[in-house]
């Protein structure tokens, strides 16, 4: 007698032919044979590497280590290579989709960090922590493969961070074992938008396997004057001498100009609402008025185009970038594991624009390593899995930045776009930018008879840190059915910094500072069975204060002002997570809430945040032709006796009789926080033809 058993998933056909087989045999057996009865096996890969569902696969370093996205005590959203390919992402925004709690309002039109239950978030890379990119240059997805995002402050694990909203972990491709792939696309939009991508990977013996993946894109848009053309190379090695050693290197260079997108200025209820523009200016065309603190005399109102944006020709920006990571995993024997993971990034962005914004980081380079041993051992009845490590980083940040002069509601934007040029003779407090033909406003303050030059808080700064870590982390698995998790961190900082431009006549100002950053984290983690988890998280992250875009610490006063890295995030949340019908349905919950702590160094008021909100998220994937998702947000975000001056994104509501300065302020009191919805909800579906369409 031969029993054939049930199979589902995409292997299905291939297990059942060789059941068949294996039944043949058995009928040729002699009469005085045992009998063989297989047992029943339910096959749960249904759909294979093409699954959306978290469950199906482990999910990269969120707490330090791979597993199932049931046992992390966290928010987690995954986006996987299909995703990314299908819903054809391009951008750090276009992740917001996947992401309950994630809604990115692009800076200037370019993002790049996410924005996350109402923060500003951190970009992460096979589970170490980027350059900080607010805005400087565009997100390459060339070689990624899949993204997990954690909503929240950076667990203790990974210590302190530029900001606390949550971060994105970039998974990165990976070479191929088993055979040659080649695969070629090319992706065409409107606003004469196109992309094309070629990789390939393959097998170099048993043991290496290479990839390569080249990516170019050239691209205009709907906004006048704004286009993003950009070249990329991705490369990945992989080595596998033995069944206890793999070493990973990869490698990217990308080259991107482009233009920022200032927007529209003078904003009205009546343009959000009905694009209802307010003419007029005193400047253009010869007008004689002020540019900074400008007002002027309307002259009506116009129906805009959406189109129109604060940028003349020749405005624009260049960025080019380089990332080599190398990860060594090394397996000691019984249940301990030795990791150590290496980043290099380094990066250089000019940007100009002719309404008067300069930017121009000729230095960024990023180093950061980490040594992790991860064990798992018994006391008794008691489980243990610890991590216990050290880490150490190091920065070199050096920027030239004027945006003391950037000044908006001097120009009418329906005016010719040539127009909305700031003269130079209207500059103050700049300073030549050694061989540019720009200027740029000093870092530091220097004597003038009854003045001083710059701004309390420069971007112009040439900013070294010097970071070194330790961090415990251990998971105590009580039973089956209860856990808890505790981690600690001691980063310790060395910062140097002074004024690459200083006033002619006078010699650089500088200062350095050391400081000390605490992180923890608590996790209690029910598991009513199996499939399911239930969790309580408690967490305090440390935060530095960045001056600049891409980080680095500027002076104020000609000092480093010591409250910038005393900074933090403090995070409440409860959530629940389940995987049914064979791990193809995913739907996980989470209440929260989270409070940022700092302090604003240009006016040394505090600038609180408080957030909180529930997310709700679900995936069903049953095989490979059909998938859906949808996720649900609501998030009450806002300033705590705030916001401080000096917020320049809250200056009160625009009037030409009103002078147009930078930095406007409300009175202190509670507001919501501005581009952050109260609700949101996402849902999208897709279903693939047997013939690929």
């Amino acid at each position: 007698m031969c029993s054939t058993p049930h199979f589902t998933g995409s292997r299905r056909f291939v297990l059942a032919v060789a059941a068949a087989l294996v039944c043949s045999l058995q009928a040729q057996d002699t009469k005085n044979e045992a009998v063989i009865t297989l047992e029943k096996f339910i096959s749960s890969g249904s759909v294979g590497e093409d699954s959306i569902v978290p469950t199906v696969r482990p999910i990269a370093s969120v707490l330090g280590r791979e597993g199932s996205i049931l046992d992390t005590p966290r928010a987690v959203s995954t986006i996987t290579r299909g995703q990314l390919e299908e819903r054809n992402v391009q951008r750090v925004e276009d992740l917001s989709q996947f992401i309950a709690g994630a809604f990115t309002a692009p800076i200037f039109g370019n993002a790049g960090v996410p924005t996350i239950r109402g923060d500003l978030g951190e970009g992460f890379q096979n589970g170490q922590r980027k350059a900080f990119n607010r805005n400087s240059f565009p997100i390459s997805f060339n070689g990624i493969e899949s993204v997990d995002a954690v909503k929240g402050a950076l667990p203790a694990f990974y210590g302190y961070s530029n900001a606390t909203g949550g971060y994105v972990n970039f998974v990165t491709k990976r070479p191929y074992f088993d055979r040659q792939r080649t695969t070629v696309r090319a992706v065409v939009g409107e606003w004469q938008s196109y992309r094309w991508q070629v990789d390939t990977s393959g097998p170099l013996s048993e043991k290496a396997a290479y990839r390569f993946s080249y990516e170019g894109s050239d691209a205009d848009s709907f906004y006048r004057l704004v286009y993003n053309d950009s070249q990329s190379l991705f490369a990945a090695f992989s080595y596998k001498p033995n069944s206890r050693m793999t070493w990973d290197l990869n490698g990217e260079y990308m080259r991107a100009h482009f233009t920022e997108n200032p927007g529209i200025t003078r904003p009205t209820q009546d343009l959000i609402d009905h694009n209802l523009y307010i003419t007029g200016s005193s400047v253009q065309n010869g007008g004689t008025g002020s540019y900074f603190g400008n007002t002027f005399t309307p002259t009506g109102t116009v129906r805009i185009d959406g189109s129109q944006t604060l940028l003349a020709p020749g405005d624009g920006a260049d960025a080019e970038t380089f990332n080599v990571q190398s990860l060594l995993s090394l397996q000691l024997g019984g249940q301990s594991v030795l990791n150590n993971r290496t980043y290099f990034e380094s990066v250089e962005a000019e940007k100009h624009s002719s309404y008067y914004f300069y930017s121009w980081m000729p230095e960024n380079y990023t180093f950061d390593n980490r040594t992790e041993l991860i064990s798992s051992f018994a006391l008794g009845e008691t489980k243990h899995d610890t991590i216990v490590g050290m880490s150490v980083r190091g920065e070199h940040r050096k920027t030239y930045v004027d945006v003391l002069n950037e000044i908006f509601n001097a120009f009418d934007v329906t005016m010719d776009p040539s127009t909305l040029v700031y003269p130079r003779s209207q500059l103050f407090f700049v300073t030549q930018v050694p061989g540019k033909p720009y200027l740029a406003t000093p870092g530091g303050r220097y004597p003038r008879p009854g003045r001083t030059d710059s701004t309390s808080l420069s971007a112009t700064l040439e900013s070294d840190t010097a970071n070194a870590a330790f961090f415990v982390q251990d998971q105590i698995r009580i039973n089956d059915q209860w856990s808890v998790l505790v981690a600690g961190r001691i980063d310790a900082l060395w910062v140097d910094s002074q004024d690459p431009l200083p006033l002619p006549g006078n010699q650089p100002v500088g200062d350095s500072i050391h400081a000390t950053l605490p992180s923890a984290t608590m996790n209690l983690v029910h598991k009513p069975t199996p499939n399911s988890t239930l969790y309580f998280t408690l967490n305090r992250a440390a935060a530095v204060e960045g001056s600049s875009s891409s980080g680095g610490f500027g002076l104020t006063n000609n000092k480093l002002f010591p409250k910038t890295f005393k900074n933090s995030s403090d995070l409440i949340e409860v959530g629940g997570k389940v995987s049914m019908l064979e791990n193809t349905l995913f739907a996980g919950t989470a209440v929260y809430y989270q409070r940022r702590n700092r302090i604003n160094v240009r006016s040394n008021l505090p600038d609180e945040i408080e957030v909180q909100g529930v997310e709700v998220e679900a995936i069903f994937q049953p095989n490979r032709a059909f998938n859906a998702g949808a996720n649900f947000t609501y998030s009450h975000a806002n300033f705590l006796n705030g916001p401080s001056s000096g917020s320049a994104q809250t200056t009160p509501i625009f009037s030409p009789s009103t002078p147009s300065g930078n930095f406007g302020a409300f009175a202190s009191g509670t507001y919501r926080l501005p581009a952050i919805p109260l609700w949101l909800f996402n849902v999208y579906s897709s279903y693939m033809l047997p013939s690929g369409f």
